[in-house]
């Protein structure tokens, strides 16, 4: 087993979260997510805080925190 998604899956995640935190209900964008480690799950974080406004929505420090708390319940470390 891989210990990090491999880079399409990463910049699949990233075009879907181009759209907004709503994203996060979407089964697609959850599965994508999940198999995140934790340092790309940092580097995710950082690239929606600072998407190019021309083309999405920066993301706010609250949704951002909102990502990381699904991928905690996804990776099933809830309390980590």
């Amino acid at each position: 087993m891989m210990d990090h998604a491999p880079g399409a899956t990463v910049e699949a995640l990233m075009y879907s979260l181009q759209r907004g935190v709503g994203e996060l209900t979407q089964p697609n964008t959850l599965r994508r997510l999940s198999e995140l480690n934790k340092h790309q799950l940092k580097q995710v974080c950082r690239r929606v805080q600072n998407f190019n406004s021309d083309i999405a929505t920066p993301w706010l420090r609250e949704e951002a925190t909102a990502l990381v708390s699904n991928w905690r319940k996804l990776r099933g470390q809830a309390y980590r």
